[in-house]
């Protein structure tokens, strides 16, 4: 059944206060921890000791991919193992379409887990605004939610978007620090006035060390401009790429005739993610 929210003014002395409480330590946690996965964690370990649930979980949609992603998980005994084994990407995504509070029963959800009949969840979907779906909670425990508390849940998504968000901030000062950091050694190694291929080799060791690469190279058109030379790598033993040669020369290709950064995910073992970035001098691509 879904759970419309109640006008604030509908709660109860008692519980206005509850709701203040936990507004407040929401917050307090938004203030004093930063960064961004542990505050989510401190934030879902909360509603679990307020709510007393066997799970509660806080799932995000990925910004560039739009997949649906765990981001904090709290747990208290072996059915919230059962039951995490349970909820899929499928039912995280019921979750974010919902437009508002949804409960339901584990015996309806899960009607071949004889364990999990007992189960009430509650779905709660993060929404900015009124279109901004940012990803949402799932809370489960033994015995029913109460209307009061799904109030406190929908007072609480209020806040718990705006920690996504200011999460998402967060992270986009630390990629834009990143960013200003490489410009900076890449400039700095550029200084030092070392032989052309030295400093090639330099710039992609530091290029690797920033983005957390295990293996990378350059490769510069000849003086013809018609055939690429190997001119950098970060490996020595360059056998290791031999038996995937054809893919990384495919998706360089594909980078150079776009002239654009070509990024390919899930390809598989052992050769996982491929990035290639065009070089190009006075519109010219040279590698």
């Amino acid at each position: 059944m879904d759970a419309a929210k109640r006008n604030n003014d509908d709660l109860s002395p008692a519980a206005a206060r509850r709701a203040l409480n936990l507004i407040s330590e929401i917050d307090q946690i938004r203030d004093q921890i930063p960064e961004p996965v542990a505050m989510l964690t401190a934030v879902t370990t909360l509603l679990s000791h307020e709510l007393q649930t066997e799970l509660c979980m806080l799932m995000l949609q990925n910004r560039e991919t739009t997949a649906v992603e765990l981001k904090a998980l709290h747990k208290r005994n072996q059915i919230s193992n059962d039951l995490i084994e349970q909820i899929t990407r499928q039912l995280a995504k019921r979750v974010m379409a919902l437009d508002s509070v949804a409960v339901w029963s584990g015996i309806d959800l899960f009607p071949a887990q004889e364990a999990l009949h007992d189960l009430w969840l509650t779905a709660v979907p993060i929404i900015m605004g009124k279109t901004e779906r940012l990803g949402g909670m799932l809370l489960a425990r033994t015995r029913p939610f109460s209307n009061e508390e799904i109030d406190l849940l929908n007072l609480a998504e209020d806040h718990i978007d705006s920690a996504v968000i200011q999460g998402y901030a967060y992270y986009d000062m630390q990629q834009r620090l990143r960013e200003l950091e490489a410009i900076y050694q890449i400039d700095h190694i550029r200084d030092l006035d070392l032989p052309f291929d030295d400093m090639l080799n330099a710039v992609l060791q530091q290029l690797g060390r920033i983005i957390a690469a295990e293996m990378g190279f350059i490769m510069l058109y000849d003086q013809a401009g018609h055939s690429l030379e190997m001119r950098a790598a970060t490996h020595q033993d360059l056998f290791e790429l031999t038996s995937q040669y054809r893919l990384v020369k495919e998706i360089a290709n594909d980078s150079l005739r776009q002239g654009m950064l070509n990024c390919r995910n899930d390809l598989g073992q052992p050769l996982h993610s491929v990035m290639c970035l065009p070089l190009i001098l006075n519109d010219q691509v040279i590698g």
